[in-house]
């Protein structure tokens, strides 16, 4: 079968869809497959042609210009190529593979963003991948019901995992770790207020927030002013988590809204049982009590109360610890291409 898969950029700036789909696609190419990304470019290029991915630059920056440009390298790279199925992981890219009619290939669109503006083109594809239960299209698109596919996403074994070398940072124990995008909708400011509650019960923990994002400063302003100032450290971008995560006391992930936060199956399977919340697609993650801890999001007091008692209760913690490590074969990166090769198949038979 030959694939090929539509996004943005592959720059590793610790970006989720980027990661996840330059895993895909290696992982695709591992099965057989003739795999193609189409994208503006970035660092991870050298990772996809090292597991044999064949990578083809196209910016579809959103400007008009920008735009007619994309579509007639995508024409010519489509008519080249031949693909039986075009991927798109960005609203752009649906718009680019979705506007032909007659289509030469199946169309298959996957949301990672569900609240994102102009997540609606995604009905554009014939089918529609989501992670969890509650993500919802059909009410995003007046007048059309869509299905979702719900395939349960997987990460562990993946080609960026595999090229890394690690090499541990220096941290202060106990050490409380996020790693995530800095915006507010990721519970950043949530955290900051919970570790101020669990500080008076563990005063020499401190926490370490690992990413970036527009709301970065704003964070480290927030942080400035909290008279626990010198316990928080804001890191900024970091290329892989593993190492972070492997220095880590206890992780942390505060998520307001969440999709599918892949770096809990990476923490778990650091031998860490995450403390998160129950936004979007977590629970499919984490199960509560079993391989971690959850609490409502923006419940501020649950959230401390949950990093508080993985502090302080070493029989629990090594309770949850031991079972995060279970069962994770069933989110590893093989079987998230696999059961994503079946659903184009289908497609695929579905057309004929």
């Amino acid at each position: 079968m030959r694939i090929l898969h539509l996004l943005n950029d592959v720059v590793d700036l610790g970006n989720g869809i980027n990661n996840s789909t330059v895993d895909l696609a290696c992982a695709q190419r591992e099965l057989g497959h003739d795999v193609h990304v189409a994208s503006a470019g970035g660092a991870q290029v050298a990772v996809l042609e090292a597991e044999g991915v064949v990578h083809h630059t196209i910016d579809q920056e959103r400007a008009p210009a920008s735009i007619a440009r994309a579509s007639a390298a995508l024409l010519r790279l489509v008519r080249r190529l031949g693909p039986d199925v075009v991927h798109v992981h960005n609203l752009t890219g649906a718009v680019l593979a979705g506007a032909r009619w007659p289509r030469p290939y199946a169309l298959v669109a996957t949301l990672h963003l569900e609240e994102k503006r102009g997540v609606a083109a995604m009905a554009l594809a014939d089918r529609v991948i989501a992670f969890h239960d509650s993500a919802r299209l059909a009410s995003l698109v007046p007048g059309r019901q869509r299905r979702l596919d719900v395939i349960r996403q997987g990460i562990l074994g993946g080609a960026r995992s595999r090229m890394a070398v690690d090499e541990l940072p220096e941290v202060s124990h106990p050490a409380i770790v996020t790693v995530c995008g800095m915006y507010e909708h990721k519970g950043i400011f949530d955290l900051l207020d919970a570790f101020g509650e669990v500080l008076p019960d563990s005063p020499e923990a401190h926490i370490y927030f690992v990413g970036n994002g527009p709301d970065r400063e704003r964070l480290e302003r927030s942080s400035a002013a909290k008279p626990y100032a010198d316990r928080v450290h804001v890191v900024g971008f970091q290329p892989r988590p593993a190492p972070w995560l492997r220095a880590a006391d206890v992780f942390v992930l505060a998520s307001r809204r969440e999709v599918a936060a892949l770096v809990l199956a990476e923490a778990r399977n650091e031998g860490l049982a995450p403390v998160a919340t129950t936004a979007g697609g977590i629970p499919t993650l984490v199960e509560d009590g079993v391989s971690g801890l959850l609490s409502p999001p923006g419940d501020v007091p649950a959230l401390a109360a949950n990093i508080r008692r993985m502090l302080l209760d070493q029989p629990l913690r090594e309770e949850l610890e031991r079972r995060a490590v279970e069962g994770l074969e069933d989110l590893s990166i093989r079987r998230f291409a696999c059961d994503v090769i079946a659903l184009y198949r289908e497609v695929l038979a579905g057309k004929r």
